[in-house]
């Protein structure tokens, strides 16, 4: 009996132990299958290349109107014609300038007893338009007005030519800088000894920002929507695209007609020839039942496939969407 008794609190034992380690092991939790979202592959913009500035004139030369009629001074016009030249031969020509004898240049300049409120500068002040696109702001227009006086006192020729240096800077797109040399210094001391030079540090911004081309950009935008549909009919199983397709030109000039190619997986589903698209404009196309001739996991969507127009970027025509 005792033997017995022993041998049933030793089970009880192990029972004890063994219930806690058994309680710890789970079973393998049930995998759930997840829907996978379609992956997106854009070929992206790459950085802009301009290194101080994306705000410059999609072309050269500029057309100039000066208004005379103010100036005070018969040599006025001509110190500011001076200040052309002078910008011209800094820049070794990549900044030039043709006088026109109308005010619907891209530059007007004129002289005036007063200038505006908001104007950051004592002598001169210069508004600018532009259009306001994804890649850069292009300068459209820019309208100078200086003054023949300041602070009572009538400025000399090199006064107003360093005054034009620094308003045709303005209208070239660059902003202030303190450095006492520098010709955009905000402020103008009188009676000035000499024409202040150009120096480097207005031309780099201006030749990193000038080296890019005036070039059309076509860019598919990442939004784009594409649908496969698949279509069960006595036995045969029928594939279809519907697509949403937005192409902006985020370049500098207007592109001429491009071809829009798509493709599931090696399959030529359409060739499509685009309209012409302006600088900053946007353009939809839908798609809808497209015939594939077999199943397919992926569209390729390629602008002008034969590179046939002259871009900003090359490697910006292709997106492709998982399906």
């Amino acid at each position: 009996m005792a033997v017995k008794l022993v041998i049933f609190l030793l089970l009880v034992s192990i029972a004890v132990f063994l219930l806690p380690q058994l309680a710890s092991i789970s079973t393998t939790p049930e995998l759930k299958q997840q829907r996978l979202k379609p992956e997106i592959i854009p070929a992206p913009i790459p950085p802009s290349p301009l290194e101080f500035s994306d705000l410059r004139w999609n072309h050269m030369p500029l057309t100039v109107y000066i208004d005379a009629r103010a100036a005070g001074k018969e040599s006025f016009p001509l110190d500011f014609k001076l200040a052309l030249d002078n910008w011209k031969e800094a820049t070794n020509g990549v900044i030039s300038f043709e006088l026109k004898g109308t005010n619907d240049a891209d530059m007007t300049v004129e002289w005036v007893k007063k200038l505006k409120s908001e104007s950051l500068d004592a002598a001169g002040n210069t508004d600018i338009k532009f259009l306001n696109q994804t890649r850069f702001k292009i300068l459209t227009k820019a309208d100078i007005q200086l003054l023949n006086e300041a602070e009572s006192k009538e400025l000399s020729d090199l006064d107003m030519a360093n005054l034009a240096m620094h308003e045709i800077g303005h209208a070239l797109g660059l902003g202030h800088n303190d450095a006492e040399d520098s010709i955009m210094n905000p402020i103008l001391k009188i009676p000035s000894k000499e024409i202040k030079s150009l120096t480097q540090q207005e031309m780099q911004p201006l030749l990193d920002t000038y080296k890019t081309p005036p070039k059309p950009d076509l860019y598919i935008t990442p939004n784009a929507t594409v649908t496969k549909i698949l279509d069960k009919r006595l036995f045969k199983e029928n594939y279809y695209i519907n697509a949403v397709i937005t192409i902006e030109n985020i370049g500098l000039v207007n592109s001429t007609n491009a071809t829009l190619l798509i493709k599931a997986d090696d399959m030529v589903v359409r060739e499509d020839n685009m309209p012409e698209i302006p600088i900053g404009a946007i353009f939809t196309r839908t798609y809808i039942y497209q015939s594939v001739a077999g199943n397919f996991s992926s569209v390729e969507l390629i602008l002008d496939p034969k590179n046939l127009i002259d871009e900003i970027d090359e490697t910006n025509n292709i997106l492709v969407l998982k399906v």
